[in-house]
């Protein structure tokens, strides 16, 4: 691979900047069919959640790098605009609306949290944006202009059985960060544990930013629960692995993390040894796709880089279904694409091909369930096969 051009991305960074107004990309004026491609990519790379920063972006970068090797798009090269939010709401706004509106990006993709998400979604529907929202997430988010590419809970349900059958015991414990995805994945995830005969011993949701985690670990403990799912994200995952350890009930209890990305464990050490995840994409995923894109990403980004994810895979994803639905339609108009993108497969996709539903704009994947080793890795311990998202919208 190439290396990458300084002149093929930059990072937007606001402080204390007023968000520009304006129309949308193409906002009624005719299209301009040369010059560059402004891609628009709003993720965290700051905050609680900027340790998901970095592969994120390598995995832009490398999308638009193969992209624009191969000739680009209808002709013309990409220019990736990358946006820190600073997991941070209001940021969230402010980066998203200077990216549609100032930048013109033709299409903005986020890999953020759902608060930051419903912050960008009016945004979207007043200037008629192309929204491409790739990280797993609650579920139910429907907008025609809005497509959707992570986990979302039914997809985990073939998941809780297996692990009270394969592990023993059917007593479950719930820790969570306190807003909508962790509240409404835990929901759906008690659903299908009593479903399949087991108890949830208790809840308890903390606030971001969290990182004492005693008391909580004093109830799981009294509780006599076997299995922990962690719906914690960020640092405050990490805080609760070292303690969890520290506390001694790694010995007593599993724990089952949705978002401890590959990238942290490095972080970890011995203490993530043993942690389980689920997760539609991991570094280590045996797929010739990912093969060829791993090779490629260290042949970019070095052997140092950090790990590939679930959450950067996603965006390299949505990078390229974009481009597949702009030459499908002809144009990068975000009318015409909206319109291509339904039904469109990206058969290179490193976690296998995948199509967007014409019916709900979400996707059917692969979940695997995976432990991490020594060796700061995952490792695949069950391919629960292509799963369906569940109804979700109805367009």
């Amino acid at each position: 691979m190439r290396p990458f051009s300084s002149r093929s991305w930059r990072i937007v960074a606001l402080v204390g900047v007023v968000a520009v107004i304006g129309a949308a990309c193409g906002g009624g004026k005719k299209e301009e069919t040369t010059g560059p491609i402004k891609i628009g990519v709003e993720t965290a790379l700051s905050g609680p959640s900027g340790a998901f920063g970095p592969p994120i972006v390598n995995a832009a970068k490398l999308a638009v790098d193969r992209i624009n090797a191969a000739g680009g798009v209808l002709g013309r090269q990409l220019v990736l605009e990358i946006g820190d939010e600073a997991s941070d709401v209001k940021t969230a706004a402010l980066v998203a609306e200077r990216l549609i509106t100032k930048d013109k990006a033709a299409v903005l993709i986020s890999m953020q949290s759902s608060a930051a998400r419903d912050a960008i979604v009016p945004i979207v529907q007043r200037t008629g944006a192309l929204y491409i929202y790739a990280p797993l997430y609650e579920g139910g988010a429907c907008l025609r202009n809005m497509f959707l590419l992570g986990e979302v809970p039914q997809q985990y349900e073939p998941v809780f059985p297996y692990v009270m059958q394969t592990l023993g015991g059917n007593s479950w414990y719930f820790v969570g960060d306190d807003y909508v995805w962790p509240q409404k994945t835990n929901a759906q995830a008690q659903k299908a544990i009593e479903a399949a005969g087991g108890t949830v011993a208790g809840q308890v949701l903390v606030p971001l930013g969290t990182n004492e985690y005693a008391e909580i670990l004093n109830k799981i403990q009294s509780s006599g629960a076997k299995h922990i799912l962690l719906t914690l994200v960020g640092t405050d995952t990490e805080a609760f692995i070292k303690a969890w350890r520290a506390f001694g009930l790694n010995t007593s209890t599993d724990a089952i993390t949705l978002a401890l990305t590959d990238n942290q464990l490095p972080s970890l050490g011995p203490d993530a040894e043993g942690v389980y995840s689920v997760f539609a994409y991991f570094n280590g995923l045996e797929t010739q796709q990912n093969e060829s894109y791993l090779k490629d990403y260290v042949s970019t980004f070095g052997s140092a880089a950090p790990q590939q994810t679930t959450l950067s895979e996603g965006v390299y994803d949505a990078i390229w279904l974009w481009k597949l639905a702009v030459e499908k339609s002809g144009s990068i108009d975000p009318k015409a694409v909206e319109k291509a993108l339904p039904g469109t497969t990206f058969n290179d996709a490193p976690r296998g091909a995948i199509t967007i539903d014409p019916k709900t704009h979400h996707i059917s994947q692969h979940i695997y369930l995976v432990k991490a080793g020594a060796d700061d890795k995952y490792h695949l311990v069950k391919d629960f096969g292509e799963i369906a998202p569940g109804p979700q919208c109805n367009f």
